[in-house]
């Protein structure tokens, strides 16, 4: 997976850097991801002062999630919550697209 993280307004700051990978590789044990381009803004003078937005690019649509939160790790949290609960609902959809119908046998079988 290749990632690209993106820091508007704020300095990075390795413990956020790590939390970041961490959620993706909780993400990618869903669903496997090609790239992940994750943006950081800092805006002080709004209420929500963390603004992330995520973009996964896996097999089928691409995922697009952003989240605001008071602290970083407020909107870390909302931005997991948000992408892992996407990725479940697509993960019956695409058992239903790759399962074989039922009564075919498989061609192992002869």
């Amino acid at each position: 997976m290749i990632i690209r993280l993106d820091w508007l307004h704020c300095t990075p700051r390795k413990s956020w850097e790590n939390q970041i990978h961490l959620m993706l590789e909780d993400m990618a044990a869903l669903k496997r991801i090609t790239h992940a381009a994750v943006c950081v803004k800092d805006n002080p003078d709004n209420g929500q002062r963390f603004h992330l937005s995520t973009e996964l690019g896996l097999s089928g649509p691409d995922v697009h999630e952003e989240t605001r939160g008071q602290t970083f790790a407020e909107a870390l949290l909302k931005m997991q919550t948000q992408v892992s609960r996407r990725l479940r609902q697509r993960q019956p959809d695409q058992r239903k697209r790759d399962g074989a119908p039922r009564g075919v046998k498989p061609q192992h079988r002869g």
